[in-house]
């Protein structure tokens, strides 16, 4: 019997070493998780950046944390930097690198009054699975989520405006990306490298305000369909988005003006391209080396840039409309497949 009740009493000790579920004030919660072996914390009430830097330097085993129910509010301290450089934290920040490289951690629910994420706030978290977003989310920082090998799915609150630099490059695991509509922001911007080396994800499906694509925001990964077609706000794809990926084909935004340089270069099995009549030039290599390319509808730019169809050996006929005024250096040069060239 005496064995029994011992061994009894060590699971408890073991279940509450375990887990740690505290009401917090601003910059106390240090006092009340003494235990920095704790794997599972469970926090309500308010943190500040205060709190934010003690788990980033002590609670390196967690593998579950919800702060739904916590208040972010602002810290300042200009006498020294808290974390980083940083003085001044706003309220609504999770700040940068908090979570960084906790690759024990699995899920987390993050603070209902979260607006922004910080940079690097959970890089490097590879066993993360489950996110669940605050609803009135802004703001997530550069890499962000990158190299978070584990999540397959995400789905951004209607908030979201702006998804930073590599935010979620890397992320091996990742399938689908997708928005809550309707948008209750006015833009959204996704960043340079946003998803970069994402090779398994193949569908996004992001909310209609969608306004902006980053340089290789999209670069080497697993998507086969390109279809910009319900984005009126999306304005500009930059240099290299879809690089070296899988598409077969390509309908851009009705309202695109600028598609940057190499945007599809290598995309190998791209076999059909819509440029919109708000398309104003061809950037230099935009289309080089697509070897299945053999329709391209050129709308109404005035410019082809330098080697903007290099080898691209699939295209036999090629209509130039009649207002381009410039055509760079090699533009079709190794276009071996070529045997009508014309403008119209």
């Amino acid at each position: 019997m005496r064995k029994v009740i011992f061994t009894a009493l060590l699971l408890i000790v073991a279940w509450t070493s375990a887990l740690a579920q505290v009401n917090c004030e601003p910059g106390k919660l240090h006092q009340l998780v003494t235990d920095k072996a704790v794997t599972s914390l469970t926090v309500s009430g308010k943190m500040d950046a205060r709190d934010f830097k003690f788990i980033a330097q002590e609670l390196n085993a967690l593998t579950a944390v919800d702060l739904s129910q916590v208040e972010i509010v602002a810290y300042e301290d200009l006498s020294s930097p808290l974390m980083g450089e940083e003085y001044s934290f706003a309220a609504g920040l999770v700040p940068a690198l908090t979570f960084s490289g906790k690759t024990t951690l699995k899920s987390v629910k993050l603070p209902a009054s979260a607006t922004a994420i910080g940079e690097a706030a959970f890089g490097g978290c590879t066993s993360l699975t489950s996110i669940t977003w605050p609803s009135n989310l802004v703001e997530i920082g550069n890499y962000a989520f990158t190299t978070c090998n584990a999540l397959t799915t995400i789905t951004l609150p209607a908030s979201t405006a702006t998804i930073g630099k590599g935010a979620f490059m890397r992320c091996k695991a990742l399938k689908q990306v997708s928005s809550v509509t309707p948008t209750t922001a006015a833009h959204l911007t996704i960043g340079a490298e946003a998803f970069m080396d994402c090779p398994e994800l193949t569908t996004v499906n992001l909310a209609s305000n969608l306004s902006a694509i980053g340089d290789a925001a999209f670069a080497g990964t697993g998507l086969k369909v390109v279809d910009l077609s319900q984005y009126n706000k999306l304005a500009s794809i930059g240099n290299w988005a879809y690089v070296g990926n899988n598409i077969t084909g390509a309908t851009l935004a009705p309202a695109l003006k600028t598609l940057g340089q190499g945007a599809f270069m290598y995309d190998n099995t791209l076999a059909s391209v819509t440029l919109p009549a708000t398309h104003e030039g061809i950037d230099d290599y935009t289309f080089a080396g697509t070897r299945a390319l053999a329709t391209v509808n050129m709308g109404n730019v005035t410019t082809i840039g330098n080697y903007a169809f290099y080898s691209d050996d699939a295209i036999q006929e090629l209509p130039i409309p009649e207002q381009v005024t410039f055509i760079g250096t090699q533009a079709m040069a190794g276009m071996t497949g070529l045997k009508k060239l014309f403008a119209n």
